[in-house]
C-alpha cells in the first residue's frame, strides 16, 4: 500500500511502509560485532535486490530502508576492493505493521588485510551556468576506499584563460594548474575542495571549457581508473538551473552491446521566494540501466538515497536552500552519480529517464 503523494510528503513514509535500519562497517577482527575502532563502510548499497528495492550507506556507515509489507533477504554490496565475506551474508527480514522499525540489521565485511593499497578517486563538477564576465564554483570530490593514504596530492588542470576567485581550502597555483596537498586520507574518508572561477568579459561564446582533476599517487592503487576525472562545457552554453545531464551523451557501438559506466548530475535552484527546507528527486530509471550498478559520487549539500518502484529518491531534508532573490549564489544544488548501462544496446537507440524536483510540498 502507498498513499497518495506518499514519495513526496515523508522522506521514508513511514505512515505506509515500515524501515529497516542498520549499519555496514569493517569486521577487521570477524567476530560479527562492530567493535572499538572498526570503521563504517559508507556508500554501500543494502537492500532486497531482488525486490528492487535498496538504499545507501552515509559516512558513518548508517543506513534507512523502507519496505511494503512482506519478506526479505536483504545484502550489502560494499563499494571495497578486496572483500573476503561479509558476517552475515543476509538477513531475513518480515514486516507487517504500519510505521514498524526494524533495527540493528547490521552487516560486518571482512577486508583482505594482505591485499595493501589505497583507492583514491575524485570526482569533479562545475555547478553553475559558464558565461562571460561570471563566477562559478567548481567542486572536487576527493575520497579512498583502502587503506589508510598519506601525502595526498589534487591536481585541477584548467584553462590558461580562466581566473581563479577563491579556493577551499586554499591550493597552490602552478601556472594553469591548481595543486592541494592533503596530510592524509583514512578509510572511507571524504573531502570536498573548492575553486571559484571567473570567465573573463569578451570569451567567445563556444569555447570549449574542459577540467581534468587527479588524485595522486597512483602507484599501489588498487583502482586507478578513478583517480583521474574530467569534465567539460561550453561558454556561454545555455544553462538551465534545473536539469539532468549525463557523460558521456554518445556510446560507440562495442560500449552498448557490452555495457558502461555513464555519470549523471541532476542541478536544481530555488527560485521561489523563501527558502527551501527540504528538497526530494525522484528518477524514474530507463530499463536499459541497471539499478544495482548505482553508485551516488557526490552532492552539494548531505542527503540519502534509496530505490524503489523504478525510480532513484535523492532526499535533501533538511536542505534550508535560500531563494535565488536573497541569495542566488547559494540557491543551488545537485547530485551527481554513476550506474551502468545494460549489455545488448544497438546503434540507433536511445536511453530515456525523467527526473522530478520537488521543493518543499510543491509540484514538480
Amino acid at each position: 500500500m502507498t498513499l497518495p503523494l506518499c514519495t513526496i510528503l515523508e522522506s521514508t513514509c513511514p505512515e505506509a511502509f515500515p524501515v529497516v535500519t542498520g549499519i555496514v562497517y569493517r569486521d577487521d577482527n570477524g567476530n560479527g560485532m562492530a567493535d572499538a575502532g572498526e570503521s563504517p563502510i559508507p556508500g554501500a548499497t543494502v537492500g532486497d535486490f531482488d525486490a528492487m528495492r535498496y538504499t545507501g550507506t552515509d559516512q558513518y556507515g548508517r543506513y534507512s530502508l523502507p519496505l511494503p509489507f512482506g519478506s526479505y533477504s536483504i545484502t550489502v554490496q560494499p563499494n571495497i576492493q578486496e572483500v573476503l565475506g561479509i558476517l552475515p551474508n543476509a538477513h531475513s527480514v518480515s514486516v507487517d505493521t504500519y510505521a514498524q522499525v526494524v533495527p540493528q540489521i547490521d552487516f560486518g565485511v571482512q577486508v583482505d588485510n594482505t591485499v595493501h593499497g589505497a583507492d583514491l578517486y575524485v570526482q569533479n563538477d562545475w555547478t553553475g551556468a559558464a558565461f562571460p564576465g561570471l563566477s562559478t564554483a567548481h567542486l572536487l570530490y576527493v575520497g579512498n576506499l583502502g587503506e589508510v593514504k598519506y601525502g595526498v596530492e589534487v591536481r585541477l588542470s584548467a584553462p590558461s584563460w580562466l581566473n581563479l576567485v577563491t579556493s577551499s581550502p586554499p591550493a597552490t597555483v602552478q601556472g594553469s594548474t591548481y595543486v592541494w596537498q592533503l596530510d592524509s586520507l583514512a578509510f572511507g574518508e571524504e573531502r570536498l575542495l573548492l575553486a571559484v572561477f571567473a570567465i573573463p568579459f569578451g570569451m567567445q561564446n563556444g569555447t570549449p571549457l574542459s577540467l581534468v582533476a587527479t588524485v595522486l599517487p597512483t602507484q599501489d592503487d588498487l583502482d586507478p581508473s578513478n583517480n583521474v576525472n574530467s569534465y567539460g562545457t561550453f561558454v556561454g552554453a545555455s544553462f538551465d538551473p534545473n536539469d539532468k545531464q549525463v557523460f558521456p551523451t554518445t556510446l560507440l557501438p562495442e560500449e552498448g552491446m557490452e555495457g558502461r559506466t555513464v555519470d549523471y548530475r541532476i542541478r536544481f535552484q530555488n527560485t521561489g521566494t523563501a527558502p527551501a527546507l527540504r528538497v526530494l528527486i525522484t528518477d524514474t530509471l530507463s530499463a536499459d540501466l541497471d539499478p544495482s550498478t548505482f553508485q551516488l559520487l557526490g552532492s552539494s549539500h548531505p542527503c540519502t538515497w534509496f530505490f524503489r518502484d523504478g525510480a532513484l529518491h535523492f532526499m535533501f531534508d533538511p536542505i534550508f536552500l535560500p531563494d535565488s532573490t536573497m541569495d542566488e549564489e547559494n540557491s543551488h544544488g545537485h547530485v551527481l552519480f554513476k550506474i551502468d548501462t545494460r549489455p545488448g544496446l544497438s546503434v540507433g537507440e536511445s536511453i530515456a529517464n525523467t527526473a522530478n524536483i520537488y521543493f518543499d510540498l510543491n509540484e514538480p
